[in-house]
């Protein structure tokens, strides 16, 4: 797969959508099956960048278990660090993408057995996040309401 290629299945919105113009926000019924077969291979990609983006959005758009694997197994191995740099201050912002992306699968479980055995899932990445946060500079404000439900 080409870098085109890749930049359309990361990045690019559905003509029929209207309701965001970024990919992470996508609804996962509006985002056709064939992109995210190709976005579960990217998921075993030789580059790290590819796999974490691909991860990443898939986790965003929950009922994907395959980017939400690789992504907490990419957290757990370390090797997350330093992919998103804060637009205006010079620190890692990965951790808040990676938290946003969390929260985003979680919120995506509409069944209450299914949500249940999400926030299970998440919870110890989560509990990472947040001792991390204690010696970073990303900020995790927006968790206090999930800590709540969790």
């Amino acid at each position: 797969m080409n870098e085109q290629e890749i930049h359309h299945l990361l990045y690019d919105i559905p003509e029929n959508v209207d309701y965001t113009d970024i990919s992470q926000e996508l609804d996962l019924e509006d985002v056709p099956k064939e992109r995210v077969d190709k976005l579960r291979d990217l998921l075993h990609s030789d580059d790290l960048a590819v796999r974490f983006d691909a991860a990443l959005l898939l986790t965003n758009w929950g009922g994907v278990e395959d980017g939400l694997n690789t992504l907490i197994d990419l957290f757990e191995k370390g090797e997350t660090k330093g992919f998103i740099p804060h637009h205006l201050h010079p620190y890692d912002d990965t951790n808040k993408h990676i938290l946003d992306a969390l929260i985003g699968y979680w919120a995506s479980q509409t069944d209450l057995h299914k949500e249940q055995e999400a926030r299970k899932r998440i919870y110890p990445t989560i509990i990472s996040i947040i001792k991390q946060a204690v010696h970073s500079a990303y900020s995790i404000a927006q968790i206090g309401f999930l800590i709540k439900k969790i």
